[in-house]
């Protein structure tokens, strides 16, 4: 649960979907969770801090596809689940047409450790790039480096052959 969300709230709309679909075996209980129509919602709700509210332009592209994507597989989650437990063995007011079908909902703390493992792979990417960055900088201070020693040398040679013209100009062998 986000700081900015209602562990109540939670409680109550799993309560309203229990209640809705009822259900009786381990399996059914299983199938009637509110995880991922909550974490979509919540996906759904961090897409706007993606954009500007003054302009409605895109800030951050990044977050908003990995947000977008979060919704998209709570989404297909949350409709694999309910359809699956439509499918299950008829109750009195469920069609005799529809069978067992089961694949049980992902768990809440698996979703929250790929979540953390993303985030960590995302910050190392970003650490390798800001690397990556300062190696570039050292690089061309070096390159610059190199440049303002060679610039040296021949300002030190030219200097040097004026010393001889001059000298070889003031002696006494060139009168």
């Amino acid at each position: 649960m986000l700081l900015s969300e209602s562990q109540t709230q939670f409680d109550q709309l799993l309560a309203q979907i229990q209640q809705e679909h009822q259900p009786e075996t381990p399996t059914e209980e299983a199938l009637v969770q509110a995880e991922h129509h909550w974490l979509r919602h919540r996906a759904m709700r961090l897409e706007e801090s993606c954009f500007d509210y003054t302009t409605g332009q895109i800030i951050d592209e990044r977050k908003l596809a990995l947000r977008l994507r979060y919704q998209t597989t709570h989404e297909r989650a949350f409709h694999k689940a309910l359809n699956d437990l439509l499918k299950l063995e008829p109750k009195n007011e469920r069609p005799n047409w529809m069978r067992p079908r089961f694949q049980r909902a992902e768990d809440s703390s698996k979703a929250f450790e790929r979540q953390e493992q993303a985030r960590a792979t995302e910050t190392r990417k970003q650490e390798r790039h800001e690397v990556k960055k300062e190696r570039h900088k050292c690089e061309i201070l070096l390159a610059e480096v190199k440049v303002g020693g060679q610039q040296l040398r021949d300002l030190n040679r030219d200097i040097a052959e004026s010393e001889r013209l001059f000298a070889s100009m003031n002696s006494p062998q060139a009168a």
